[in-house]
């Protein structure tokens, strides 16, 4: 039996409201105390602080004519909420009133008890004293998941990125920058044919959409660019792209665009925009395929969310004061309205790498006002995901604890954190063993785990070192089983990258190698690194009670 979003919302709920009333039995100070905190918090939904009788009267009008058939999963819900708030993880209750529940809920009911006992953990924790800080936060990451699970139609992203469409980098779109280059030499009366290095990324000079556009502009005025961006745009990827991305088994892409590809750059700017009808035509390919969810990404923001060329424009006097964040969200809302009525859009990113550089406080304000853009623009909860980037793992405590304090886990739904894995950038990675770099996936692995939501919007293959085919593979498939634990999913970065450059090309180096059977099969679209992090836990069991971050690699 499926539940709508409006009846898992109030479950939801219900379920807080009934572990916020077994703590305020067994442990009265410390509820009184965490109720306290939680009436300070700005823009708290009102819910929060809802009697179980206020939260059940309201499930009840969601579930309309259907509440006899929801009662027992509901009266379920409830008891197990109550139970493991007041009661020791070893106890459970058995009644008959589950047994019923759990035949006539099915799948909904498996997630909604799962979400009800973590809801009661998490308030046992947090208003114990002698719990630890972490505790208590796991709990409602796991809750949240299960609210997750109930309610959302769609499968984890399984996908790839489609980078070097609307957003230019060397890599992804390396032949473009030879063709431009070979046009402005043409221009010059550059004389004699120039065979560019096999491992050239890009011409010297060259480096980012930019330096690109700002050359063609100089060499032949901005008709000719125009025209040069206007077939890139309409035919980097294709329809024959799209089919083979499924017939890989992949259900998802993620299209990167600059700010400009939306509104006019701005004064000074040197990109070539805006073009939304190019990606309206993008879209619509996407959407044709049918089999195929897309997350569009804002992957170059007004003034650059860093200064590295992933955001349009290497320029090493960057400030963050620079990130035009007021502007970006505007941009997200038109696209949001702009494509809220497309199947295919099942997410939206505000943004691509921030840097961290960018005050904590003020990411927060800029994610907090683009959810609220998004969603009144028309891409609601229900369908779409909003996605807000850690960007580097070193981050994600800074972030998700500053989110915490704000009261944003609670406060916003289907909104997800995203995490770049690379093996790559630092020279520490050159110190590893196969076997090392497997546990730092497996590290990674129970990372996303314990975020309420998260997915992994960039991983490679790419590594350091000399490595067998055997290991590659290994490499491959244990990343794919251990972002499989991300709530929404993965994508690749790229499908096509530079000849040189295979193990960034999912097409070439994951598929064509056979490191990833083509299609993927269950066991790399369902299967997880460790299953038991996916276990139900219903029966007042405490999962996933595991330390932050650690990674001890140990003997090579």
């Amino acid at each position: 039996m499926e539940v709508s979003y409006a009846l898992a919302s109030q479950c939801r709920w219900a379920a807080w409201a009934a572990a916020k009333a077994g703590a305020e039995v067994v442990q009265p100070d410390g509820a009184a105390a965490y109720l306290s905190e939680l009436a300070k918090v700005p823009r708290a939904p009102e819910e929060l602080s809802h009697s179980l009788a206020d939260a059940l009267a309201r499930t009840r009008q969601a579930a309309g004519e259907s509440w006899e058939e929801w009662r027992p999963v509901v009266e379920a819900v409830v008891e197990l909420a109550s139970h493991a708030a007041k009661s020791s993880p070893s106890s459970r209750p058995s009644t008959e009133r589950q047994a019923s529940a759990g035949k006539s809920g099915g799948n909904a009911f498996c997630a909604l008890t799962r979400m009800a006992t973590q809801f009661g953990l998490y308030w046992r924790h947090r208003c114990d004293p002698s719990s630890d800080r972490d505790t208590p936060q796991r709990c409602l990451a796991h809750a949240l998941q299960a609210f997750h699970q109930a309610h959302w139609a769609q499968p984890p992203w399984r996908g790839t990125n489609l980078g070097g469409w609307f957003l230019l980098e060397p890599g992804p779109a390396s032949p473009f920058f030879e063709t431009c280059h070979a046009k402005i030499k043409e221009i010059n009366g550059q004389s004699g044919k120039e065979e560019p290095s096999p491992a050239r990324e890009a011409p010297q000079g060259l480096g980012d959409e930019w330096s690109l556009c700002a050359a063609l502009r100089a060499a032949g005025g901005e008709e000719l660019r125009r025209q040069l961006f206007d077939h890139h745009r309409a035919h980097h990827y294709t329809a024959e792209t799209m089919r083979n991305i499924v017939q890989c088994g992949l259900n998802a892409v993620r299209l990167p665009f600059g700010y400009w590809v939306v509104q006019e750059p701005g004064a000074g700017e040197a990109y070539e925009g805006p073009c939304l009808e190019a990606l309206d035509r993008a879209v619509a390919l996407i959407e044709d395929v049918g089999a195929l969810q897309l997350l569009l990404d804002l992957h170059g923001c007004p003034g650059g969310e860093s200064g590295d060329r992933p955001c349009g424009r290497h320029d090493s006097s960057w400030s963050w004061e620079r990130w035009r964040t007021d502007e970006a969200v505007k941009i997200l809302a038109i696209v949001a309205a702009r494509y809220c009525d497309k199947s295919c859009v099942t997410g939206i990113q505000v943004c691509n790498e921030p840097s961290e550089r960018m005050p904590v406080g003020r990411l927060c304000d800029f994610y907090e006002n683009a959810i609220e853009a998004v969603r009144g623009a028309g891409m609601s909860a229900d369908k779409v995901a909003v996605v807000l980037p850690i960007f580097t793992h070193w981050r994600a405590p800074e972030v998700t604890d500053a989110w915490a304090e704000r009261g944003n886990f609670m406060k916003y739904d289907n909104v997800v954190f995203d995490l770049h894995y690379y093996h790559n950038f630092s020279s520490i990675w050159n110190l590893l063993s196969h076997r090392q770099h497997v546990d730092v996936v497996a590290c990674h692995a129970l990372e996303l785990k314990c975020l309420p939501h998260a997915m992994v919007g960039e991983w490679s293959t790419s590594r350091p070192g000399q490595f067998s085919e055997a290991e590659q593979a290994d490499f491959a498939r244990q990343q794919v089983l251990g972002y499989n634990h991300a709530s929404h999913g993965w994508f690749f970065w790229n499908w096509h990258d530079h000849e040189f450059y295979t193990d960034w090309d999912m097409e070439r180096g994951a598929f064509k190698t056979g490191r990833l059977p083509k299609p993927l099969g269950p066991s790399e679209l369902q299967g997880f690194l460790r299953p038991e992090w996916e276990e139900d836990g219903r029966g007042g069991r405490e999962r996933l009670l595991f330390p932050r971050f650690t990674w001890d690699p140990g003997p090579g």
